[in-house]
């Protein structure tokens, strides 16, 4: 009966992925027999779930080879991150198209009222886009930190009133909808994984830099973690074991004490209150309310601080992946970050790892810079969701 079920479940991943595609496609990707395809076809036709449409990229003149893909509005997830910076909440379809998006304030620090504010939040964009409450499957959240994502448990967060929390259990028993929590990073890794079709290498590596730092794996279709999801919290390799102290641990040289977006803002704010002048003095007047897009301007004025913080962050990150490339060497490394879409700072980036992994070559690993999304995380949580409660 497992199998059965972990059969369907690969089904249902490829078509969402690969949608619309061939019945031999999908056994070809699944490595099963075509009746096996078409038997679990038809038991998600007579579902509701899946249809027949005719091959877009056919060019045969008579009968078109026919595809299968779900019905998009067939049912709806929801995906939200609890992010540093706001709350983004969206609705997809089976697709994995988001229906409506909405990006609210940060979610309260205190986990009782973070949890009257997220419900509220859900049941006001369910409200809004007028699907029947019985069309959700379920809810995926991402949340930064150490999640325990089968019991639904957040372990440590740099919000301390929720760690410990069964997240999962609370927000369920107030919205009356399934919720699994996947930590931040690993929801934008499970986005490419099951969305972006053009990705199709059994294993990558997803750098993410933002207030923290996080490098997931994906090995054959699926991430890499133990109980405790802290696989790939690679922001707390150390750097320097003598260096700055980190916000998050405690521990000193960790690299989000100096790669992060956090670390970047705090050395910036250092130096402006012992008096540095900086360009950031103009852009932001007050040192605590500037950000890492402020920074990024004040560098692409040739500021000398902005740059020097900046230079420096980027030597740690180049240095850190490196070190990942070395270690397990994934043939698909991709980079998610902010910061790093300037171009200067790609090249700087990519000078250093080049000058730090053994036998660097181009041939050997592809190096892929991601345009930054806010709600890349949302969706990959939605998507994580579909996966587990669909």
């Amino acid at each position: 009966m497992k199998m059965k079920r972990n059969s369907m479940q690969l089904l249902k991943a490829a078509i969402y992925k690969y949608g619309p595609t061939s019945r031999s496609r999908l056994a070809e990707l699944l490595e099963v027999t075509p009746p096996t395809i078409t038997n679990n076809i038809s038991a998600l036709m007579a579902e509701g779930l899946v249809e027949e449409v005719s091959s877009a990229g056919s060019k045969c003149l008579g009968r078109k080879p026919i595809d299968v893909d779900y019905i998009a509005n067939a049912r709806h997830v929801l995906g939200i991150e609890l992010g540093p910076y706001f709350t983004i909440l969206v609705i997809c379809d089976l697709k994995g198209q988001v229906v409506l998006k909405k990006k609210c304030d940060i979610a309260p620090m205190e986990y009782e009222k973070m949890l009257t504010a997220v419900s509220g939040w859900i049941g006001e964009l369910i409200q809004e886009s007028g699907i029947p409450v019985d069309s959700f499957i379920g809810i995926g959240v991402a949340v930064p930190g150490f999640i325990e994502s089968d019991s639904g448990t957040i372990r440590q967060c740099y919000r301390a009133s929720w760690n410990g929390k069964n997240m999962s259990k609370d927000l369920s028993g107030l919205l009356d909808l399934p919720v699994i929590l996947v930590n931040n990073a690993q929801a934008r890794a499970i986005h490419v994984d099951l969305l972006d079709a053009s990705v199709t290498t059994d294993m990558f590596a997803y750098f993410y830099v933002s207030h923290g730092i996080a490098c997931p794996l994906i090995i054959k279709n699926g991430l890499l973690s133990s109980e405790i999801l802290g696989a790939g919290e690679v922001g707390h390799m150390t750097m320097d074991q003598n260096g700055r102290q980190c916000d998050v641990c405690g521990k000193l040289g960790c690299l989000e004490a100096y790669a992060s977006e956090r670390a970047i803002s705090k050395r910036c704010q250092e130096a402006m209150e012992l008096g540095v002048s900086t360009a950031l003095q103009d852009l932001s007047p007050d040192a605590s309310h500037f950000n890492i897009k402020d920074i990024l301007k004040a560098q692409a004025l040739g500021d000398q601080l902005a740059c020097r913080v900046m230079n420096d962050a980027i030597m740690y990150l180049g240095l850190a992946m490196a070190n990942i490339i070395n270690f397990i060497s994934p043939p698909l490394f991709i980079i998610d970050s902010y910061m790093l879409k300037p171009e200067q700072n790609r090249r700087q980036l990519l000078a250093v790892i080049s000058k730090n992994v053994y036998s660097f070559s181009n041939n050997d690993i592809d190096i892929r810079f991601i345009e930054y999304d806010s709600y890349t995380s949302a969706v990959g949580a939605a998507a994580h969701a579909l996966e587990r409660f669909f």
